[in-house]
């Protein structure tokens, strides 16, 4: 199988993240053809926790909007889809990159990265479809960005721009 990766440009540096194509078919679909239609540019990282995670992928920057591309290619009763969870892929260590959901079957456009580890109160909730292959400094340096007490950081930190990188 090829590996595949995607380069998240933000504003405070560059991420590479693999993605887990044959665990979670779907989810990796959907975070592959998003970042194609250039879906995630200029999201915000709208929730910050550090020593936690960071989290973004909602292109209102509210944490409360986004669509999979389901949802873009066949209508709202697409909008999310559901869990990929397998016991193969843990929140174990830093840089996992999971579907941020409020629930069953709620993926849509949003994700979050781990910035240490292990967090196993994140196991079986999350679609687990990526591992942080560089960049990781970049993540702890999002999840220290001051923030008010909801995590919503008072500066501004953004994707600027996602590329798809083939077998890195």
């Amino acid at each position: 199988t090829r590996l595949m990766s995607v380069l998240l440009e933000t504003s405070l540096g560059d991420i590479v993240i693999d993605l887990h194509t044959e665990q979670c078919p779907n989810a990796c679909r959907n975070f592959l053809k998003l970042c194609k239609i250039k879906y995630y540019n200029y999201s915000l990282f709208h929730n910050v926790q550090p020593g936690s995670l960071v989290q973004t992928g909602d292109p209102t920057g509210t944490g409360q909007g986004g669509q999979s591309v389901y949802g873009i290619l066949y209508g709202p009763q697409a909008r999310f889809f559901e869990h990929e969870i397998t016991r193969a892929l843990r929140h174990d260590k830093p840089g996992v990159v999971s579907m941020a959901a409020s629930g069953p079957c709620t993926n849509g456009s949003q994700f979050f990265i781990t910035v240490d580890g292990p967090q196993e109160h994140l196991d079986d909730k999350y679609t687990i479809f990526g591992q942080v292959a560089e960049g990781l400094e970049v993540a702890r340096a999002i999840s220290a960005v001051y923030a008010d007490a909801d995590g919503r950081p008072y500066k501004n930190v953004r994707i600027r721009h996602t590329i798809i990188l083939e077998d890195p």
